[in-house]
């Protein structure tokens, strides 16, 4: 699956849509509330590495899908804060 120029957000809406959940049902099993899956989403909070492996928990990606996800959360940490990615990284 062709995700590797997705952002977090648009990853996470992604993999939530297709396992069929809500935002309020991804909150609640990932220990979140709706409103914070929401502005995951929409990129305007950072997902911490706690908060990463929740929703991976609750939404079970693998393989490349899973490689996707992580990355996807460290680039957006590395944007939100202005810091310089290491090279190779790719920003979104």
């Amino acid at each position: 699956m062709g995700n590797a120029n997705l952002s977090f957000g648009e990853l996470l809406k992604l993999y939530r849509q297709r396992a069929g959940l809500t935002q309020e049902s991804l909150g609640s099993s990932a220990g979140r509330t709706a409103l914070a899956v929401h502005r995951h989403e929409a990129g305007v909070l950072e997902a911490d590495g706690d908060t990463c492996a929740a929703y991976a928990t609750a939404l079970r990606p693998e393989g490349q899908e899973l490689e996707a996800f992580y990355e996807a959360a460290r680039a957006a940490v590395v944007k939100a804060r202005g810091l310089e990615a290491p090279k190779g990284w790719n920003t979104r």
